[in-house]
């Protein structure tokens, strides 16, 4: 038996995409960089403003789960500090959307 599958397209006219920027901050002395997508900038400037903390402790906070669970995970692949703020942000964002 056949199937055919009608596609629909999504309209993309209304999303604006970029790519990654690298981005650098200093924590406790020491450079730290990653890349996020404007997108998630945005998000994660947003998350700041709403829990009135800086990025260097949000990116702290994430850096050091991040190497606590590479300690604990030893099988799993590294978690790089890009994907953490993005996984991050991502659950942020559905938590926050089921709390409204």
């Amino acid at each position: 038996m056949l199937a055919i599958w009608s596609l629909k397209i999504i309209n993309l006219n209304q999303y604006v995409f970029s790519s990654p920027k690298k981005r650098s901050i200093a924590i406790d002395g020491h450079q730290t960089s990653f890349t996020l997508e404007d997108i998630f900038w945005e998000l994660l400037q947003s998350y700041i403003q709403r829990h009135n903390v800086s990025l260097a402790f949000v990116i702290k906070s994430l850096d050091m789960q991040r190497t606590d669970h590479h300690k604990k995970e030893k099988p799993l692949k590294p978690i790089g500090l890009s994907c953490m703020i993005r996984q991050f942000i991502t659950h942020d964002l559905i938590h926050s959307s089921k709390l409204s």
